[in-house]
């Protein structure tokens, strides 16, 4: 159990958020006196789908349904991300929690952990940047939340409007996620794209010790991104989630450090 310590206060984490999450959107529908939340204003990622639009127009307008609320849950995320790397993804984030459960759920059944291979693997983890791109050129463009129809956390935990390719696409999302563990995050997510460079920057993250390695490669076989963190010293911040799973794994050669 001592060694299982940061998965289990983790999952404790997850747990919180998601349920936060539908206290304030399905809890108004059981709770009497219980105010809901507009998901739209608390999406970090709203503040960056407005972010061109608010520039062009020399702060004078926003994408529909977006405002300064966005602009401040994206600023103390990013403040989060240079503080504690990627741990949003791993701690935080519903979707993600979501996705890992399924996975979870479908290891009690079938345990093969499928490995995409490498060469595609480090493509694919590009494509976060063509989503992220093409959003934001439609968004712009047309002056309307493009990725509201299909963003999984809103089709997740709306409980209200949710449009009919939103739902296709969640669907696939979440059988994605049953086969590769953190699919959408590793390969899809487009607020992970703008995370990533300032997580390469942040002050904390896990490092790997060469003498103490026998290169037994277990820290791999559990890392839910595909890291091939025997290889550096430090493991790739922009890419971790700080899952702690590999420091769980092999305490003699991996440890969570503050400092670059």
């Amino acid at each position: 159990m001592q060694q299982k310590r940061y998965s289990l206060i983790r999952h404790l984490s997850q747990i919180g958020f998601v349920l936060l999450i539908l206290y304030y959107t399905l809890g108004r529908f059981i709770f009497p006196g219980v105010r809901g939340i507009e998901l739209h204003g608390i999406c970090p990622f709203g503040g960056v789908e407005t972010l061109p639009t608010f520039l062009a127009s020399g702060g004078l307008k926003f994408v529909h349904e977006t405002g300064l609320s966005n602009f401040a849950m994206l600023a103390a995320l990013l403040l989060a991300v240079l503080a504690f790397g990627g741990a949003f993804c791993g701690w935080v984030c519903p979707v993600g929690s979501v996705t890992e459960w399924l996975f979870m759920l479908r290891r009690v059944f079938w345990k093969k952990r499928i490995i995409v291979p490498e060469k595609l693997h480090n493509v694919l983890v590009w494509f976060r940047y063509v989503v992220l791109a093409a959003i934001l050129y439609m968004t712009f463009s047309i002056g309307f939340l493009v990725f509201g129809t299909v963003d999984p956390f809103l089709n997740l935990f709306s409980f209200g409007r949710v449009f009919a390719v939103g739902l296709v696409v969640l669907v696939l999302i979440l059988i994605g996620s049953i086969f590769i563990e953190r699919f959408f995050c590793r390969y899809l997510c487009p607020l992970g794209a703008v995370i990533l460079p300032f997580a390469k920057l942040s002050a904390t993250g896990v490092v790997h010790s060469n003498e103490n390695c026998t290169s037994c490669k277990g820290c791999e076989e559990v890392c839910p991104k595909q890291i091939p963190i025997s290889r550096y010293k430090k493991v790739d911040r922009g890419q971790c989630i700080s899952c702690m799973k590999c420091v769980e794994e092999c305490p003699t050669a991996l440890s969570f450090k503050i400092g670059w």
